[in-house]
């Protein structure tokens, strides 16, 4: 029944019907189902642990991982969000989709704190910007992203 509200898009039903289920399930797909719940009700908190508790359980979800990597960029939280946007690239490498997004986070970094770039570089990105410039954080976001982002 959750999932039938998930798919109507009624997600305060559908959160009542999953947590009801978790409470005695732990279940992968419903804690993910959970996470795009509250996220799709602006609850990010909520859906950052329903998809912490997912990767508990698969840590080989890159779904899971993008989808945690995305809530902690709207949280301003960049350095979590490239962390676990890399991780979402290295369990599915070839997936061009994780790729992008991870250079978009890396993009975004920028546009949330251009003053700290050169400290994020050197500690969280260094091996995708060997210049340690903004402008070398840009090139890494290209190179991984395989084209040119709009500014």
């Amino acid at each position: 029944i959750g999932i039938c509200h998930f798919e109507l898009k009624n997600y305060t039903e559908a959160i009542c019907f999953f947590e009801e289920y978790l409470v005695h399930n732990k279940d992968f797909e419903i804690f993910n189902l959970l996470g795009n719940c509250y996220n799709n009700s602006f609850k990010h908190t909520l859906a950052i642990n329903a998809y912490l508790k997912a990767i508990q359980i698969n840590p080989r979800s890159s779904s899971a991982h993008d989808r945690l990597g995305y809530l902690y960029g709207v949280k301003g939280q960049m350095e979590e969000s490239i962390a676990e946007r890399r991780e979402a690239l290295k369990v599915s490498v070839n997936d061009s989709a994780w790729r992008a997004n991870l250079a978009r986070a890396l993009h975004d970094v920028l546009a949330f704190d251009p003053a700290a770039t050169g400290r994020f570089v050197s500690a969280q990105i260094a091996r995708y910007a060997p210049t340690h410039t903004a402008e070398g954080v840009i090139e890494a976001a290209h190179r991984l992203c395989g084209r040119r982002l709009v500014r």
